[in-house]
């Protein structure tokens, strides 16, 4: 393992066709094997492999913060003979706000170094300050994203050409809104999309299912970093007609609304006295909310009450059914998914329930070859008067 200058990573970049993969959903339109086709692949934080994205990483690039998860093994399974960080071992930037936000990590990067003292495996390229400052100052004070700092620490290197896949500069639409008419039993869709359209005027109660994303500007009401003018400047604050998705019944008592994002599908469990809905896609973990009625879940022995206001997990291969008591009727949402693989979280034994509570508002959950998911739930605000079970995968 050694720690290079620059200039040897662009002797290794120059003059080759240079594949730079990104973790955007456009990175599953390329033909199978076609990134692999490339000279040097380089492959950005938590990624992901796969016929389409290719399965070859010969360049690492990372800020190598915490939420990066690549390990050496992994890393060398793959190919990777350099890696290049973002950040210099340094604290390059002052802030006063990041001062007093308690939030000076976002500025002083030797954090970043001192916890990763002892995994470095090959030759590793980190910036001097003049380096980092240079992508700084073009971006007139504003530090880089991973991706962005990548293609240009590439494109320095002089390579013969670049093909970047899977960088939408926040333009994916990865984030909707889901609220359920309680009349018509139909979903109002809202996207919360790259345009930075800002959600008002709704009524009623919210779900929200929704894949992670940086992409958030705040105007307020918050003790987070508010950005009113960015907000303005890129906001689309016209009207928009949202989309109604009345589902389709595809079991007695069990409606699915299909979503084009990848991450997750959304279905609504309607239980009556006397019937029990088998959940759906046990090929992954799902979350289900009771927000109507007193529901069961049940598999086999095993039986775990669910009143209302209820959020649950439940684990990859497990295949509870769901039941209500006999004195009404009741809803569920869930969402679960689209991975077919089981995802990377802690299962059931025989020892344990296939369902558990949920004891935060907030579950995160990584699935091999998509993003985290998240789904909120807000126990305060489900339907009192009549409900659902909303599953989410």
């Amino acid at each position: 393992m050694r720690f290079v200058e620059f200039a040897e990573v662009a002797d290794r970049l120059r003059g080759k066709s240079v594949a730079v993969v990104g973790g955007a959903p456009s990175c599953l339109d390329n033909a199978p094997g076609f990134v692999d086709l490339h000279d040097v692949v380089v492959r950005v934080n938590n990624y992901r492999t796969g016929s389409a994205q290719g399965t070859r990483c010969d360049v690492f690039y990372s800020f190598f913060g915490g939420s990066i998860k690549k390990t050496p093994a992994e890393l060398r399974a793959d190919g990777v003979t350099l890696c290049m960080a973002k950040c210099p071992d340094a604290k390059p930037i002052e802030s006063p706000w990041h001062e007093k936000m308690g939030k000076s990590a976002g500025v002083d990067f030797r954090g970043i170094y001192e916890a990763r003292r002892h995994w470095w495996f090959c030759d590793t390229f980190i910036p001097e300050v003049p380096h980092f400052l240079r992508t700084f100052e073009l971006l007139d004070g504003h530090i880089p994203t991973t991706g962005f700092a990548a293609i240009l620490d590439v494109l320095a290197c002089e390579p013969a050409s670049v093909y970047l896949t899977g960088f939408d500069g926040f333009t994916t639409d990865l984030s909707y809104l889901y609220f359920h008419n309680r009349a018509t039993g139909t979903l109002l869709r809202l996207p919360n999309n790259a345009a930075a359209l800002p959600v008002y005027a709704l009524r009623g109660t919210g779900i929200e299912v929704m894949a992670t994303s940086d992409n958030v500007l705040r105007g307020g009401l918050t003790t987070k970093h508010i950005a009113v003018d960015e907000l303005v400047k890129v906001g689309d604050f016209s009207w928009v007609e949202p989309e109604i998705l009345s589902g389709t019944e595809t079991a007695p008592g069990v409606w699915a609304y299909p979503t084009p994002c990848p991450e997750f599908d959304v279905w609504r469990l309607e239980l009556v006295p006397g019937r029990t809905v088998t959940l759906p896609a046990d090929t992954t973990a799902r979350i289900a909310l009771v927000t109507r009625g007193d529901a069961a879940f049940v598999e086999g022995d095993e039986s775990m009450p669910a009143p209302q206001g209820s959020a649950l997990f439940v684990a990859a291969g497990r295949n509870p059914r769901t039941a209500c008591d006999s004195s009404s009727t009741c809803q569920a949402h869930n969402s679960t998914s689209k991975a077919s693989a089981a995802a990377p979280i802690p299962t059931f034994d025989s020892s344990r329930p296939a369902v558990a509570p949920l004891t935060t508002t907030s579950v995160a959950a990584n699935r091999p070859g998509r993003a985290a998911q998240r789904a909120q739930t807000h126990p305060s605000g489900v339907h009192g008067d009549h409900g659902n079970v909303q599953l989410a995968r």
